[in-house]
């Protein structure tokens, strides 16, 4: 086979030729969340069907392409060389045979896609319930999967695990898209019971008090704004959630950091007090953040677009201020 050849077939391995008619579409998407999930039983949960229905798609695919693709390897399975080699063009052929098919308006009551989402636990807990169900009315068979956001989103959204993420815009991943939607400030939260609560909060007060600070907070970024002044402040204990960290407040000495909106969401009707940090911190941008190679595909464009009007109904009357779309 010529080297100009499709790349998610086989190589030419003998003068028999290819025979065509045993590729269709089905069998790329397979071999795409195959090359993706790096396991048949996830590849089968992306596509929503059988463990054993994927199996047989694997059987084909190595058939055709005349390599194994997955191979066991002590306890895990694992890429083959060659399949770790298609895996980018395969999203990419994939990616142009949708847009060659895309030229009829697009119809959400008809979208059967899947998507992984990811966000915060803000933001997964309060905000997208609500948006699901927004967008379960219009799009009644889409379907979402929703993971909690975690220092390997970049590395997810590059092996084509995630599809979209909700979460600040500080550091964007390689080869990616982004769209800001609100600005907010970060707030020092306390029991109405502390020390300083109604009193005057200094930023000795907020370097002598213990803190108990969430993975999803601008940690390191208020540890750096501290240690330019050659200040830092006791971190007793990080958790993975805001509410979590909120919980242990009681009637404790603790302090906690986060975003002024969700504080206003998670202390409302709790026996704690909001205070200004006693320093300057740099706005909060949040927004959508998707891999590049999915910015022209119609039912992204269509999840991000309603995802991010409806996110903002619901944030009006929060404290965030809006970012114009640019």
């Amino acid at each position: 086979m010529p080297d100009s050849a499709a790349p998610w077939l086989p190589r030419d391995t003998g003068p028999m030729p290819m025979n065509l008619a045993k590729i269709n579409l089905n069998l790329l998407l397979s071999l795409q969340a195959l090359l993706t999930e790096g396991s048949v039983t996830r590849a089968a949960q992306r596509l929503h069907v059988t463990q054993s229905a994927m199996s047989k798609s694997l059987a084909q695919l190595r058939e055709l392409i005349d390599d194994p693709l997955l191979v066991r390897i002590d306890n895990s399975t694992q890429l083959t060389l060659l399949a770790m080699d298609l895996r980018a063009q395969v999203d990419a052929v994939l990616q142009d045979i949708e847009q060659l098919l895309q030229h009829s308006a697009f119809d959400p009551a008809a979208c059967e896609h899947g998507f992984t989402l990811v966000a915060g636990d803000y933001e997964s807990q309060y905000l997208l319930p609500q948006i699901f169900l927004h967008l379960h009315a219009l799009a009644p068979k889409l379907s979402l999967r929703l993971l909690h956001l975690d220092e390997h989103m970049a590395e997810g959204m590059a092996a084509g695990r995630i599809d979209l993420c909700l979460t600040t815009l500080e550091q964007l991943p390689p080869h990616s898209r982004h769209q800001p939607l609100y600005r907010d400030q970060m707030v020092c939260v306390m029991s109405a019971r502390h020390p300083k609560a109604g009193d005057a909060f200094t930023l000795e007060d907020y370097c002598s008090y213990p803190h108990v600070v969430s993975s999803t907070e601008r940690g390191q970024l208020i540890n750096d704004l501290l240690a330019s002044q050659g200040l830092y402040r006791p971190i007793r204990l990080e958790v993975p959630m805001y509410h979590g960290a909120l919980r242990l407040i009681g009637d404790s000495d603790l302090l906690v950091t986060l975003p002024t909106h969700i504080a206003a969401q998670l202390c409302a009707n709790q026996d704690m007090v909001q205070v200004p940090l006693p320093f300057e911190v740099p706005a909060l941008d949040f927004g959508l953040i998707w891999p590049a190679r999915l910015d022209g595909q119609a039912s992204h464009r269509w999840l991000r677009e309603t995802l991010a009007a409806y996110l903002c109904q619901l944030m009006a009357d929060t404290s965030v201020a809006f970012i114009p779309a640019r």
